[in-house]
């Protein structure tokens, strides 16, 4: 039963932060700062390497999506997606 929590977990913490990273997908930047991104993912190995070491598979799956998540976060805010000339006439018309 305790391992069922812990993919429970798993799951909400996964739906919580997934919307964020199709956000970002979809602008093509990252809201979040680099300054938050590169710390929070060398957290999140670490956490990884610890939960392999005492065999907390739930805690491994958890990280690896969120590592996962967080690449993503990385590149859009490393490589911005470049508006092209289309929809910046778009949005002109819109304002």
């Amino acid at each position: 039963m305790d391992e069922w929590t812990g993919w429970l977990g798993i799951i909400l913490l996964a739906i919580a932060f997934i919307p964020s990273t199709i956000a970002t997908i979809k602008k093509g930047k990252s809201e979040l700062k680099m300054s938050f991104l590169i710390p929070y993912s060398a957290g999140v190995l670490l956490v990884i390497y610890y939960s392999i070491l005492l065999n907390g598979m739930p805690f491994v799956a958890l990280n690896i999506v969120l590592l996962i998540l967080l690449a993503i976060d990385i590149y859009f805010a490393v490589f911005p997606r470049k508006e092209n000339a289309k929809s910046s006439k778009r949005k002109k018309a819109r304002n």
